[in-house]
């Protein structure tokens, strides 16, 4: 496997320009850009995501937190497919931890994640508490979001919807009845006429 300092001598560069032209950072000229990429498509050369995270302290991940029991049912592979789909349109990766069955096998899946240093961490609880969740916010650097929990100190982080409200909002809408007028036979209006 090539390494950067190879692909410098190549294109007859300094290894501190390769990096340069590699992080887009720093003033490089078009023709020195050139022959720095013609010796990558030489040599082969893939950046050492490892090193390049050090480097950055970004990993340009996104850690997903699931249990298991979720796995079925359109609302978690809607879920997954649209977390994918925008975390690669930011030419990040998503990567799913399983919570498995309790609320420690929860926090090991969020250990996990907060251990990749992910850059920032999603979390579809079911079996931790609001105020675990809470204290998770506030005691870590990176970015956590809580959904379909509404945690109390840290409301901003959590996405979620409030069912009592929307509840509500028919019946005031339709006049108390909860159904809009033939609505009747909807299965949501439990086929009241």
């Amino acid at each position: 496997m090539a390494t950067m300092l190879e692909v410098a001598k190549r294109a007859g560069v300094s290894k501190a320009t390769v990096s340069r032209v590699l992080s887009g950072n720093g003033y490089v000229s078009q023709e020195t850009k050139d022959r720095v990429f013609h010796a990558i498509e030489e040599s082969g050369y893939r950046p050492n995501l490892l090193a390049r995270n050090l480097a950055t302290q970004k990993t340009q991940t996104l850690g997903l937190v699931v249990t298991n029991t979720l796995y079925h049912g359109v609302y978690f592979s809607e879920l997954l497919f649209h977390a994918a789909r925008m975390t690669e349109d930011q030419g990040r990766q998503l990567i799913l931890a399983d919570g498995k069955h309790s609320a420690e096998e929860e926090r090991e899946a969020i250990q996990y994640l907060l251990d990749m240093r992910c850059d920032a961490i999603v979390i579809y609880p079911r079996f931790l508490s609001v105020e675990e969740m809470d204290e998770m916010v506030e005691s870590h650097a990176q970015p956590i979001v809580v959904l379909n929990r509404r945690l109390r100190h840290n409301s901003s982080h959590s996405v979620f919807c409030d069912h009592k409200a929307t509840s509500r909002a028919p019946r005031q809408r339709h006049g108390g009845g909860g159904c809009p007028a033939g609505a009747a036979g909807n299965v949501q209006c439990g086929g009241r006429q």
